[in-house]
């Protein structure tokens, strides 16, 4: 794995802006609930403490190519689920926020302001954060200003809570280079606020994210994505805590206990700590799955094995796909691409066509229910330790969730290469082929009674103790009646009627959950599941498992 060191001085948010903070204690009373309606707990990164060491770091372990960090002998990425729980916004049920543009005139048209000495600066597609304070975010804002409106004090209380989400969003989350507010976002607020349909943010939130991440490790000089939801999902991810207490239950608002979560964790203090940390972090020492994240996990589209996200700048694949462990669901070898290959900027002009087109797809992504074991295949870490050798997919699993192809090579050629024995595999992927137990019962083969040692059927003390322990199998994930098919639902989205934008009508179809999508188990014979064994303690020569 290689890391880029040469990354220049990245300026990132590092300090709220106190007249942020005064804007939101200001209106936080009287327009509080509506605009925690929209933006849900993202108001509380006004409290949040910037490591900005630590996000530098991160973007040294950032891979463009797959879209995810790659460290030792993992990889993992923020995903829709994550984000949408740690932000309190909801995601399921609603369409992917799409950019819109405007000009400096309709910008100030807009907010019932008269073309004035700012037009120059609004043209520009910026507007200073202090402009927009002193005219809506006091109360007697109105009355100073009163020659520059052409609404009425009415009008102009209805649009405190729009023009102050547009602050919040061009500062915090979408920071400009110039430390200004984008006048572009004022358009997709209001449709936010009083639009025919339901819509969500996390997508272009998490699609700028990635977008900062990839322009960085370039060479960029400024994050333009939401670097505090980065920091809160990096420390949760590397904290790794086994079962979830009881005040984390409790705890609805992530941004805000975020501190509370993580205060019995000795963590790095300094950048040497933390490169130190990074360096040799390795996957069975992090929170794989978080334990507040639940529900189904949205994978891939009908078309695609990843999922186009509509940002504010350009559109960023994400796939999902290569990091089932964060759902819970065991790992094996992803489609391989480079996905820097789909990133697309929108170079100021904004594609209608095409996001008219991902917001209909987005209406039917492919999402499965989320498990309990992170787990990988001994494939999945052969092909992650030595992924030069497998640099293209095979036409085999275009269509699946892994590549089975390239699994069965890993299986043939490579997998004795590494010293990988029936007994680690059972260890890494517990009760994932349960399945087959009792076909190696019915059929007992040869090899089995020529070795009995390495009989699955040879009972174990623990054994005696609990049978029921080692036969059970997830029903949720595979099916013995079905062959071990893991089958992957579409969630149904209801038909909005009367839904109309600017791009045209948005229409859901009900249709069937499709069982199309299957993921196929290996049952090679020079695998026999069977109970859990013990490794040697003083085999060095054994792999550390993610």
């Amino acid at each position: 794995m290689q890391i880029n060191q040469n990354l220049p001085d990245i300026r990132m948010m590092t300090a709220v802006p106190r007249t942020l903070k005064e804007w939101w204690g200001n209106i936080r009373v009287a327009y509080g609930n509506e605009i925690m309606l929209h933006s849900g707990s993202l108001t509380d990164l006004l409290n949040v403490e910037a490591n900005k060491s630590l996000i530098t770091l991160m973007i040294e372990f950032w891979q463009p190519t797959t879209v995810t960090f790659q460290f030792t002998d993992f990889e993992i990425t923020p995903t829709l689920e994550e984000i949408s729980q740690i932000a309190n916004l909801p995601l399921v049920g609603r369409v992917s926020l799409a950019p819109r543009t405007t000009s400096g005139i309709n910008f100030l048209q807009s907010l019932g302001l008269r073309v004035g000495k700012c037009l120059r600066r609004v043209d520009e597609g910026w507007v200073k954060l202090d402009y927009l304070f002193k005219r809506f975010g006091r109360r007697d804002s109105y009355d100073k200003f009163h020659q520059e409106f052409f609404i009425s004090r009415v009008d102009w209380e209805k649009l405190r809570a729009i023009v102050f989400m547009t602050a919040f969003l061009g500062i915090m989350i979408f920071p400009n280079k110039k430390g200004c507010v984008d006048i572009n976002l004022l358009p997709m607020i209001i449709f936010m606020f009083r639009g025919p349909i339901r819509v969500t943010i996390v997508p272009m939130i998490l699609a700028e994210i990635f977008r900062s991440l990839s322009l960085c490790s370039r060479g960029y000089d400024h994050f333009k994505g939401s670097n505090l939801l980065l920091q809160i999902w990096v420390l949760e991810h590397f904290y790794q805590r086994h079962a979830e207490n009881g005040i984390e239950a409790d705890l609805r608002n992530k941004i805000r206990s975020h501190a509370t979560r993580l205060s019995m964790w000795d963590a790095p203090n300094d950048e040497d700590g933390w490169r130190l940390f990074l360096t040799h972090v390795t996957g069975n020492r992090i929170q794989w799955r978080l334990p507040w994240v639940h529900g189904r996990a949205l994978l891939r589209t009908n078309q695609d094995y990843f999922i186009e996200l509509i940002g504010l700048e350009g559109f960023q694949p994400y796939a999902p796909l290569r990091v089932l462990r964060q759902f819970g669901i065991t790992q094996g070898v992803p489609l391989w691409s480079n996905m820097a290959l789909i990133e697309v900027n929108y170079e100021g002009r904004i594609p209608i066509e095409r996001i008219a087109t991902l917001v209909q797809e987005w209406c039917g992504i492919l999402d499965s229910d989320m498990g309990v074991e992170s787990w990988c295949t001994p494939e999945y870490y052969a092909w992650f330790m030595i992924g030069g050798i497998l640099a293209r997919p095979s036409y085999e699993g275009i269509l699946g969730f892994t590549d089975t192809q390239r699994s069965k090579r890993i299986s043939m050629e490579l997998l004795n290469l590494m010293h990988i024995t029936t007994t680690m595999y059972q260890q890494v992927t517990p009760r994932s082929i349960d399945h087959l137990i009792q076909a190696v019962d019915d059929e007992p083969n040869e090899e089995m009674e020529e070795d009995p040692e390495e009989d699955p059927r040879e009972p174990t003390e623990e054994m005696e103790e609990d049978p029921e322990e080692y036969s059970e199998y997830d029903s949720n994930l595979y099916d013995p009646r079905d062959g071990g098919v893991m089958h992957i639902e579409d969630e149904h989205v209801p038909t909005i009627e009367d839904a109309h934008s600017e791009y045209g009508s948005i229409g859901f179809d009900e249709r069937e959950d499709s069982n199309n999508w299957e993921w196929k188990i290996d049952e090679s014979p020079e695998y026999h599941p069977g109970p859990y064994y013990d490794v040697d303690d003083n085999d060095d020569e054994a792999p550390t498992w993610p």
